[in-house]
């Protein structure tokens, strides 16, 4: 079996559902998309709008390298380089492993910094409830 990305002849939509068939039936992301939807989305040529939700399904649980290697292959063909970047980041994590850290700033008010950080949407933070 020839390995996903060493397929180039593969185009998008067979990236897509390869990938797909990667994820767990019983995987969903926090606003219930499962891979039915990736499904339909391919039907529908929004391809774009599949990629999204299977990067959202690589973060529900860890999936193998080859579905992020499709992935990357996908994004990179629909030159969405923001994507591309995030699933190659994966393909490299999921070789190599991670480490996680939390970190947790004070609020502007009571530390040095007297701004928020700007983070183009990569910056997210955790609300804690006590």
């Amino acid at each position: 079996m020839q390995p996903i990305v060493q397929n180039r002849d593969m185009d998008v939509p067979q990236l897509l559902e390869a990938a797909s068939l990667l994820v767990p039936v019983e995987c969903a992301t926090e606003n219930a998309g499962t891979v039915n939807d990736v499904w339909e989305y391919l039907t529908g040529d929004e391809w774009e709008i599949a990629l999204g939700l299977l990067e959202e399904l690589g973060g529900v649980r860890p999936l193998p390298l080859s579905f992020w290697q499709a992935l990357a292959a996908a994004a990179d063909r629909l030159q969405l380089a923001r994507s591309a970047a995030w699933c190659h980041w994966q393909c490299y994590e999921t070789r190599h492993g991670t480490i996680r850290a939390g970190l947790t700033l004070k609020p502007t008010g009571r530390a040095r910094r007297q701004t928020p950080f700007a983070g183009a949407g990569v910056l997210r933070p955790i609300v804690e409830h006590r």
